[in-house]
């Protein structure tokens, strides 16, 4: 094997690497978002009457997640520009999976929540939002 053809085999690797990875955060973000659909819409848990004021902002809040980490993802930077604009959803993504923890929290006090509800909840959420920093944190070196 050829120099040229040893690098470019260790290139198309890395390259396959990196897009695995950048799919498995998008489809972590979307299991949060249909545990958050599923679960914001059980009235034994959540009363109908908060569904206008608080569940739809949180299933709000989990799309804005998939769209942004999606959008990223569609992002194959070829310029300074590109690269900043992937980054800037990127960085908009781990907002809202902040605001979606603090939702998460609020819902358990409001609605007395059973703990091992959350505690699943949670784990989806800091399991997709470790996998978008890991993306982030990998774009950037």
């Amino acid at each position: 094997m050829r120099k040229y053809e040893r690098e470019k085999s260790v290139i198309d690797k890395y390259d396959r690497e990196k897009k695995i990875r950048r799919f498995s955060v998008v489809v972590a973000a979307k299991d949060l978002a249909v545990h958050t659909i599923q679960i914001t819409s059980n009235e034994n848990f959540f009363p109908r009457r908060y569904r206008l004021t608080f569940t739809n902002k949180m299933i709000d809040k989990a799309l804005s997640i998939v769209t942004l980490l999606t959008e990223a993802n569609e992002i194959i930077p070829s310029t300074q520009k590109e690269y900043e604009l992937g980054c800037c959803y990127q960085k908009n993504a781990l907002a809202a999976y902040k605001s979606l923890e603090v939702m998460i929290d609020i819902s358990k006090r409001l609605f007395n929540l059973p703990d091992r509800k959350i505690e699943y909840w949670s784990k989806l959420l800091f399991k997709a939002r470790n996998a978008a920093v890991e993306w982030y944190q990998g774009d950037r070196k």
